[in-house]
């Protein structure tokens, strides 16, 4: 997650613009659980040191009517909030660790377009560019 994230019962009831952060989905309080529709998400431990710049949580999801071990799924959640679009250096973090990764990677911001689509931007750039295509640019320098 690329941006900050808020508790939507801590916004006062003066606050009436938008708030430029996302409302938590996941439970912030070790050994928390919350229940999303037929999944539960119990937030296993947080972690504020294995990074500088990131808060990572970890969360198991599992169907609500399964008991087993082998439907938990694990989950690394990492957040940073990147309000600095000049800020150019965690991006290669993040991507230099979703790619020793043998698990999917899931890249969220508030509403998807400004700093979740930039860093998959530089991502597929990166990975064309390191391939040898030049098919990326060109359609990019036809665009522009």
């Amino acid at each position: 997650m690329l941006c900050s994230a808020v508790d939507k019962h801590s916004l006062g009831p003066l606050d009436r613009s938008p708030a430029p952060h996302c409302l938590y989905y996941w439970p912030r309080a070790v050994g928390e659980s919350q229940r999303y529709g037929s999944l539960v998400v119990r937030n296993v431990r947080v972690d504020g040191t294995i990074d500088p710049l990131f808060n990572v949580t970890y969360l198991e999801l599992q169907p609500v009517d399964s008991n087993s071990l082998e439907d938990v799924l694990l989950v690394e959640h990492w957040q940073y909030d990147w309000q600095q679009l000049r800020d150019v250096h965690w991006p290669f973090r993040v991507l230099r660790k979703a790619r020793l990764l043998k698990t999917p990677t899931i890249v969220q911001c508030l509403d998807g377009c400004d700093r979740s689509g930039t860093l998959v931007a530089i991502e597929t750039v990166l990975m064309q560019f390191l391939r040898g295509e030049n098919t990326l640019f060109l359609q990019l320098h036809n665009v522009l």
